[in-house]
């Protein structure tokens, strides 16, 4: 029986967000695309009548990938956004100096999940290498607590490397592989993770504690490879992806 087949990808790889998702997180929209002159802002958004105004802004075409995540009950705006964010950012704001929040949620990115109330915002934008990446965190009227990241890659760049895992989660020995310890080996300045997610018909708790349990045993067998093993739990789709990112 094959085991798990190894696939290389030239692009950057979807979900390649570098970052531990806070526990009990729900996926709410996840996707990638192609992008146009897609704006990134660094400045708050100002209302133009038909679109909006930004002072500042990246324009990119090439990969956008999103993620929004609604977060547990008892979380709160500071605490999701100081987990989620990123270093140094280019721009960062808080409450009304982002501008309204109804046009970060329906002008710029097309969510109405994502429409609270103004003083309850956060956003940050992070320069990447051959692009960049966004996080933009919103309390509702309701006092939902919802995150949204985008990662945007110009299609001239490169940054990192894929390599998506089909596994048999049943295999004592899934991931001691040559080819696969080859491969990290051969790129060791890249920052490699693999990330855990588990879906399907079961309830929520149980598959985030088969992703659990799954994340465990992975990091077991890759003692002594420079890889990190990040629990995404459950996403909706069972998949283990190991990405190599760009320091």
């Amino acid at each position: 029986m094959k085991l798990f087949s190894l696939m290389a990808l030239l692009a950057t790889p979807a979900w390649a967000f570098n970052l531990d998702l806070p526990p009990r997180a729900q996926v709410v929209e996840r996707s990638s695309s192609a992008v146009e002159d897609y704006r990134v802002p660094l400045s708050a958004l100002q209302d133009s009548g038909r679109d909006i105004r930004v002072d500042r802004v990246e324009v990119l075409s090439g990969t956008r990938e999103r993620l929004t995540l609604k977060m547990p009950r008892d979380s709160d705006v500071d605490s999701v956004f100081t987990q989620l964010k990123q270093t140094q950012p280019a721009f960062e704001c808080e409450a009304r100096a982002c501008g309204r929040s109804n046009l970060w949620a329906n002008n710029l990115y097309g969510i109405r999940q994502l429409y609270g109330r103004d003083r309850f915002q956060r956003y940050q934008a992070v320069a990447l290498p051959g692009g960049w990446q966004t996080l933009y965190v919103i309390e509702r009227g309701n006092q939902e607590i919802y995150a949204h990241l985008e990662r945007v890659v110009d299609a001239q760049a490169s940054v990192g490397v894929a390599l998506a895992l089909s596994v048999d989660p049943k295999s004592p020995g899934l991931l001691d592989q040559p080819a696969l310890r080859a491969r990290v080996q051969a790129q060791p300045e890249l920052d490699w993770v693999l990330q855990v997610e588990t879906g399907g018909d079961q309830p929520v708790g149980e598959l985030n504690r088969r992703a659990e349990a799954l994340s465990a045993r992975l990091s077991q067998l890759l003692q002594g490879l420079p890889i990190r093993v990040r629990n995404l739990g459950a996403t909706g789709r069972e998949a283990v992806t190991l990405t190599g990112f760009q320091p």
